[in-house]
């Protein structure tokens, strides 16, 4: 195999396989249509319908989310009793590219989201939370990179997420704002192409990210969503920010050398946001009440942030440095529960809901003990989210439970983090429910509120997605259906790596080949 293969990899953070692939044939994205054109196209299962913030780092580390445990911005840690900001201490999985140091290859890594840590010595340029949805760090390796690109370019101009009630103002403002933030991006990539030495890059774009949770329809501006189903497809305003990403990352291929390997791809996507995580805390705390006939004892820090608007506390943590950030998060969650009193509790979620047992023995404070009470709490709290219906059509809001902490593989590193139950919202979405009603408690009623606390109308669902062209690759194919583990292994072998049997994925055949 060829020691000179150049790969470049274009990943469009949440990029919607069903919208692109629209989109595509509207014309509105006429190179990534050429780019398909003339290369192999695919879909990508990843987990993003359970693990919504765990599909980079499956990317990145080629392993399943038990074992690099990352799959949320801000995660329960059991040893600690509390919510904190994942760091590089969580786990020894690394991103790939830092495993390659040794190997002679020169990279390029520009905002790869959800990388833990600071930036580390790898080989190559690294550049990572200038424009990502989720901003975990700021950095390069080397360091004075940063500084080069605030002279070149200005200080970064993604804004932090207006997380919380959303005004047609700001949604206008967001829209140009991810037009701002692609073309930024578009010159950062095509400068650091053109002045490092590079055999493989990874450039990602987090525009369609932001947009498509806050852009995806108007259910959260509007004054009543429930009068009327939200519109199908894309709004137009997300669409022309496809169609600008288009046009970016048509720019950087153009800059590519002759003979580049060029690999366009997304490891999730975003519809509809069905709104329950949004809402299960609060149902929960209801059902809890209703049921023992007390309210559950909770921290005077926890009460005071689930009692204050999020466009009242958002502004006032973006203010802070991210070292203060992830301290109040430590001593808000140190207290959410009457830890010797607590059975059962919420994590922080994303589209999926996430309930973790305090089981004895895992959780430093657990009062639950393994075996039958495990399991008798687990069967409980599965029947009561079961029970939960939309008053008006009877239809249930939750899926079955996937028992993620039980059933992943016991080797696994990190396998302690994750949830014991895990809901996919499979009915209504909150925006079209006015109440919930429980068929295990007759009395009990939930009502929606008209808009989510997040203020977001799309969320994150799989599959991603692929299209790979150019040396070797056959012209305008079809691949069969592979994971998004699989892109690894496929990248070592392309570039002349010996197999890692330590990765679980697959080589993808038809981008594989010389």
């Amino acid at each position: 195999m060829s020691n000179d293969t150049r790969i470049l990899m274009l990943g469009l953070d949440a990029a919607d396989f069903d919208v692109v692939h629209g989109l595509v044939q509207e014309g509105r994205l006429p190179h990534l249509a050429a780019l398909a054109r003339r290369g192999v196209s695919g879909r990508l299962e990843s987990p993003a319908d359970l693990f919504a913030g765990g599909v980079w780092p499956t990317f990145y580390t080629g392993q399943p989310v038990a074992s690099h445990g990352v799959f949320h911005n801000k995660q329960w840690r059991p040893d600690t009793m509390r919510v904190e900001i994942p760091t590089g201490a969580w786990t020894s999985a690394a991103p790939f590219w830092e495993t390659w140091a040794g190997s002679g290859i020169e990279s390029l890594i520009l905002d790869v989201p959800m990388v833990r840590g600071r930036p580390r010595p790898m080989g190559g340029v690294y550049i990572g939370g200038w424009g990502t949805h989720d901003l975990m760090c700021r950095g390069s390796w080397p360091g004075g990179v940063w500084r080069d690109l605030e002279r070149g370019f200005g200080a970064p101009v993604m804004p932090r997420e207006h997380f919380g009630r959303q005004t047609d103002a700001s949604l206008s403002e967001l829209g140009a704002g991810m037009m701002r933030a692609t073309g930024q991006l578009r010159d950062i990539a095509i400068d650091a192409m053109t002045r490092h030495r590079w055999r493989f890059a990874c450039i990602v774009f987090g525009t369609l990210h932001r947009a498509g949770h806050y852009l995806h329809d108007r259910s959260q501006v509007d004054p009543d969503p429930r009068s009327g189903q939200a519109p199908a497809g894309p709004s137009p305003p997300l669409a022309e920010i496809y169609s600008c990403l288009d046009a970016a990352i048509g720019s950087v291929i153009a800059r590519a050398p002759a003979g580049t390997l060029v690999i366009a791809f997304a490891v999730h996507g975003m519809g509809p946001n069905p709104g329950w995580s949004d809402l299960l805390p609060e149902m929960l705390l209801g059902l809890e009440t209703h049921r023992d006939g007390r309210r559950p004892r909770r921290g005077l820090l926890y009460r005071m942030r689930r009692s204050l608007p999020h466009h009242w506390v958002r502004p006032a943590l973006n203010a802070l440095p991210a070292p203060a950030t992830a301290r109040l998060v430590q001593l808000w969650s140190r207290r959410m529960c009457d830890w010797p009193r607590t059975r059962c509790f919420p994590m922080p979620m994303d589209d999926a809901g996430y309930l973790r047992i305090n089981l004895r023995g895992r959780e430093r404070l657990g009062i639950v003990a393994a075996g039958d009470e495990y399991e008798a709490i687990c069967n409980e709290l599965a029947e009561l989210v079961a029970s939960l219906r939309d008053e008006t059509t009877g239809a249930a809001i939750a899926g079955s439970p996937v028992r993620a902490w039980r059933d992943a593989d016991p080797a696994a590193a990190c396998r302690q983090l994750l949830p014991d139950l895990v809901f996919p919202w499979s009915g209504p979405r909150a925006a079209n429910t006015r109440n919930v009603i429980s068929t295990l408690l007759p009395d009990f009623r939930f009502e929606v509120p008209v808009r989510l606390p997040s203020g977001r109308s799309g969320n994150h669902r799989g599959p991603g997605w692929f299209i790979a062209a150019g040396p070797g690759v056959a012209a305008g194919t079809q691949a069969p259906p592979h994971h998004v583990m699989d892109l690894l292994p496929t990248l070592r072998c392309r570039l002349g790596l010996d197999p890692d049997p330590r990765l679980p994925g697959r080589v993808i055949a038809d981008v594989a080949r010389t």
